[in-house]
């Protein structure tokens, strides 16, 4: 009977999200994704592949179903439609957690390992490669990967050393290694020996993430700066609205004042309603006050270029969502990742028209390059990444080696009062630990943070309020050897073991 494993796979799906913020059940991390691998036991691939796509049903359904609220609030699609979509969003992704099953099942048979702790194992590095692959895949959807989870604990020790796959690996060893022992105890035919191999394995574990927690990779400099953040708290609905636009800069430029005295200012990602061409005022006052009172205002805007192979008559601009240093501060940079149906349509030839949704302002951007050079903030270098860009792992790494700290912006208004902007958030804090330099983060309406090189935050505004955040921050240079190396090490490992295996019983008969 399948409807019983099906049953459990949609469930163990749907509490997984525990794990992450703003609920922090990290156990479920350890517990949802080894209840999975028990219930694929003996399964056939297209069994498999069935049954992982109803955990991946769960689990986006439960812990991503927040996109409901730019499809309906702001997109503004009617509750139907716009739970029609959100189901068929949550369809398509938790089809990488169906290709994660099957191939699992297809591996554990040809290995061979069909139970006990290699078979743990196994679906552990099938499990890190899924994530893997979809950081990529059609431009990526790296979200609720299982080391996220795992601020503040000692597997988070991991993250320096192999980044957030590295950090979700362990926790599925650890899944393994508990899942083992429990069904050592439970065996009639117990052996001390592997009990005791069992519980080395899991202090070592432990012990080493524990210790690696401790290491500073990276030096802090022998300056502390001063940093204010302004939250304006504009509704979504009232961003692009042209009578809106005055009062908009007003209250951010009031808001503004109240940080003469701080060495760096950031607004959050597209700040000003404006083109960065129509906003000269603004930003040469922003310029001359900063340079005089040798303050580094950061700020997102957008920005335009001339196609230059477009007719005169007709030219026609790549509008990219920027992010500008003035004042002491100095630098234009141009995102790269792209938010799909946000910042451009996928397949808009067919899309655009359908719904409102999908004719959304400023949704035909352009990506930046992605040999951007850092920009300045008096004499130190940061990495600026624009909202969707901080959750992609290898992405900051690229940039982090050289820069004394890093900065994100962000509009997380379209997700409301979701867990979407708390789980951007836990996103940030990784990368801050990954590469462990201090994070500042500037949104419209929360979470406006400062993280520490370790991933905690040390200060943060109340979302959905407006005002400014002042706090301090020690920039630091080095690298981790994340940094050094990104993901590619540990994804080498995983495909080494997963592929091992299968090779050995296909050249060895006696393995057969």
């Amino acid at each position: 009977m399948m409807l019983l494993p099906a049953l459990l796979s949609l469930v163990s799906g749907a509490l997984l999200p525990a794990a992450f913020a703003p609920f922090d059940f990290k156990f479920a991390a350890v517990a949802c994704p080894m209840a999975l691998a028990l219930i694929l036991r003996h399964k056939t691939p297209r069994q498999a592949a069935w049954l992982s796509w109803l955990f991946g049903l769960g689990l986006f359904g439960t812990g991503v179903s927040w996109v409901f609220v730019s499809i309906h609030v702001h997109g503004p699609a009617p509750v139907w439609l716009a739970a029609f979509l959100t189901a068929l969003f949550v369809m398509g992704i938790a089809l990488f957690t169906a290709l994660q099953g099957w191939f699992f099942a297809t591996l554990s048979g040809q290995s061979g390992f069909t139970q006990g702790l290699r078979y743990l194992l196994l679906f552990s590095a099938v499990w890190v490669l899924g994530e893997w692959f979809r950081t990529w895949f059609l431009s990526g959807f790296p979200w609720l990967f299982l080391g996220h989870s795992m601020l503040k604990t000692p597997l988070a020790g991991f993250a320096p050393i192999g980044g957030i796959y590295l950090v979700s690996f362990s926790v599925l060893v650890l899944g393994s290694l508990l899942l083992t022992l429990a069904a050592h105890f439970r065996s009639s035919d117990r052996q001390p020996q592997k009990v005791l191999a069992l519980l080395l394995g899991l202090t070592l574990l432990i012990g080493t993430g524990q210790t690696l927690y401790g290491v500073d990779w990276t030096h802090p400099e022998n300056r502390e700066l001063s940093v204010g953040l302004v939250q304006p708290n504009i509704p979504q609905e009232d961003k692009w609205v042209p009578d809106q636009q005055l009062p908009q800069i007003r209250k951010i430029l009031s808001l503004h004042r109240q940080l003469t005295d701080q060495d760096i200012v950031i607004w959050p990602e597209t700040a000003l309603p404006l083109f960065l061409a129509q906003a000269g005022p603004v930003l040469d006052e922003l310029d001359q006050q900063g340079k005089a009172d040798r303050q580094a205002i950061l700020l997102g805007i957008l920005s335009a270029e001339r196609d230059a192979a477009s007719p005169v008559e007709t030219p026609r601009y790549h509008i990219y969502n920027s992010f500008l240093a003035t004042g002491n501060g100095e630098g234009l940079y141009h995102k790269q990742r792209l938010v799909p149906f946000g910042e451009y349509v996928p397949f808009a030839s067919a899309l655009r028209g359908l719904i409102q949704f999908f004719d959304l302002p400023m949704s035909d951007m352009a990506s930046g390059g992605s040999q951007q050079t850092l920009l300045t903030a008096g004499a130190y270098h940061f990495m600026p990444f624009i909202c969707y860009e901080i959750v992609y792992p290898d992405l900051v790494a690229a940039h982090a080696s050289e820069a004394d700290f890093l900065v994100t912006v962000s509009n997380d208004t379209w997700f409301g009062a979701s867990a979407g902007p708390l789980q951007h958030l836990q996103m940030a804090q990784m990368r801050a630990l990954e590469n462990q330099k201090p994070l500042l983060r500037g949104t419209n309406n929360g979470v406006t943070a400062i993280i520490n090189y370790q991933g905690e935050i040390t200060d943060r505004l109340p979302q959905f309020e407006a005002g400014v955040l002042r706090s301090t921050f020690t920039p630091r240079t080095g690298s981790t050897p994340f940094n050094l190396n990104g993901s590619w090490p540990v994804i080498l490992m995983l495909l080494l073991q997963v592929s091992l295996p299968v090779i050995l019983r296909k050249y060895n008969p006696s393995q057969r």
